[in-house]
This record gives C-alpha cells, sequence and structure tokens, in this order.
C-alpha cells in the first residue's frame, strides 16, 4: 500500500488498534490485537508494531503516531503528562518520538490533573476529545476506569476517574458473589430498576451488594436472575450520581459497543440529557489531526 501516509496507533491496557490512513485522513487498512500494555514488557512493543505494519504493506518511511498507555511509565517509553487545565491543540506540540527506532515513531501524551483534593490522570482519552472537538459541556468515556470530563471554552477544565469497570470485574470474578453471580442471566428490566435505585440513593450501595448473596439463600434459585444485571446497574447508576451535574448540561457519550448501551440506556431511564458520538471514531480523528500537525507533507 504504497498511498499509507501515516499509522495511527491507540493502544491501550488490554488491546491495541491500529489504522493506516492516506494523506486525506481516510482510513486504509485497520488492525486490532490483544497485545495491550499490561501483556508487553518495554522490549516487546516494537516486534509486535512491526507485525502489524508488516501484516499491512506501509513503506518503512512510514511513521507512526500512538496514544494511549503505551506512553505510561510502564509502557514502551514514558511520554510525560500535561497538566489541566489544558488546551487540547497544544498535544500536537508534547509529543514525544520513541527513542532507537529505524522509523519515525512518536507518542501522544496524557493529561494529570495535579490538585490535592482531586488528583487524576487520563491517557488516550484526551485524543479522543481532541477527535470529538466539543468546546463546552459534560463528556462521559465509560470503560475499566470511566472518565467524566468538564470542557470549558475548548478547554479541558477537569476530569473524575471512576473505577466502576474494574469494580464490577472484581465483584463478578473474586468477591463472595462470584459464584452468585455466575448463575444469573442478564435482565434488562432489572438494570434499568438498579440504576434508577442507585441513582436516587446512592449511599446504599454496599448493602445493596451483598443482598444479592442473601437472597438466594432465603427464597432459592429464583431471586437469582438479574443478579449482574442489578450490579452493573447500582454501579453505574452511582458513578452517575456521583459525577453528574445538571447545571453543566447535556451530556455527550462518547463510547462503543456494549457499554455505550448500558449508559445510554441508564441515561435514557433516568431522563437525563445526552447525545452518543462513537469513541473508535472520535480515536481517528484526534490521531488525524495530530498527525497532520506534526507531519503537514502528509495532509
Amino acid at each position: 500500500m504504497t498511498d499509507i501516509h501515516a499509522i495511527l496507533v491507540d493502544w491501550g491496557t488490554s488491546n491495541l488498534r491500529l489504522w493506516a490512513v492516506s494523506a486525506t485522513g481516510a482510513v486504509l487498512s485497520e488492525r486490532r490485537s490483544d497485545k495491550g500494555m499490561s501483556k508487553l514488557t518495554p522490549d516487546a512493543f516494537a516486534p509486535v508494531l512491526n507485525t502489524l505494519i508488516t501484516e499491512i504493506g506501509a513503506p518503512e518511511a512510514t511513521p507512526v503516531l500512538m496514544c494511549g498507555m503505551v506512553g505510561a511509565a510502564q509502557g514502551w517509553q514514558e511520554a510525560p503528562y500535561l497538566s489541566a487545565p489544558t488546551k487540547l491543540d497544544s498535544l500536537s506540540e508534547a509529543v514525544i518520538p520513541v527513542l532507537g527506532q529505524n522509523r519515525d515513531i512518536r507518542i501522544i501524551p496524557g493529561i494529570a490533573q495535579k490538585t490535592d483534593i482531586a488528583p487524576d490522570v487520563m491517557r488516550g482519552e484526551e485524543t479522543l476529545l481532541l477527535g470529538l472537538n466539543q468546546a463546552d459541556g459534560q463528556i462521559v468515556m465509560p470503560g475499566t476506569h470511566s472518565k467524566w470530563v468538564q470542557m470549558q471554552a475548548g478547554s479541558l477544565a477537569q476530569f473524575q476517574t471512576v473505577m466502576t469497570g474494574e469494580l464490577f470485574h472484581l465483584i463478578e470474578t473474586q468477591s463472595i458473589l462470584s459464584k452468585t453471580l455466575a448463575n444469573t442471566d442478564w435482565d434488562d428490566a432489572d438494570f434499568i430498576t438498579a440504576a434508577q435505585n442507585a441513582y436516587q440513593n446512592p449511599g446504599n450501595i454496599l448493602t445493596n451488594l451483598f443482598s444479592l448473596r442473601a437472597a438466594p439463600l432465603l427464597f432459592g434459585e429464583t431471586a437469582l436472575k438479574g443478579g449482574r444485571a442489578k450490579l452493573s446497574g447500582w454501579l453505574i447508576g452511582a458513578e452517575i450520581a456521583s459525577c453528574y451535574k445538571p447545571k453543566n448540561g447535556a451530556i455527550t457519550l462518547l463510547s462503543d459497543g456494549n457499554l455505550a448501551a448500558l449508559y445510554d440506556a441508564a441515561f435514557t431511564a433516568l431522563n437525563i440529557p445526552f447525545t452518543r458520538t462513537d469513541a473508535s471514531q472520535a480515536a481517528q480523528r484526534g490521531l488525524i489531526q495530530i498527525a497532520s500537525d506534526i507531519w503537514p507533507s502528509h495532509q
């Protein structure tokens, strides 16, 4: 593919997505891999990347731009954080080159919130936000660690991280509830009811959790119905109660896949105004914009 002008990579903790793009930003080829940062040592990143680049037939001189956990301290090479509040269009000025490589490979920095009250960090989400190109309002990015971002006049003003996805996984697989939850089916109605209850009474979530253990002991196997849905609904409902600020306007749900559907259903049931945007497309747009800033000849 001689018309490939840049390789763009969103390299997360668990997985990575790679796109080959033309001079106009059109996606020519895509690859996905489960070789996320958590599964690699620093010397393993280059072979993984080179294998994917070879598969799509990119020329030797094709530059590479990456975002996400690849730039963490435990990743390929650390890209120091920018400090919030910050203008997202400053990201292109702060990319760092990966040393010792035959091709031009660069990593986009994350953003840190360096406050005593609410210290926080993000990597990868900043590129999605750039691709979203939203000057003001609340943006929600669900995930293992969900991000709630407040944009003001084109700047990332502040953000919060909520460990909703990780808590769900830990409770489902490693807690006293794991065997109980393994025997439950998903029920959409139970998810909605749980999300509504947790949003109205987020302080009850810890006592609600043990009810998943007690109910089948007291009322038999029929009480197992919808256990995973209830757990998910309680966690997501409590997250929304903690982070949503009605005075800051409507929400943009920046997500895709199953998580997008769950948050979509929760916001709808709670009568919270929102719009929904595909996260993968936002990542592409953000990477393309920064690549165009760095390598103008590739526009």
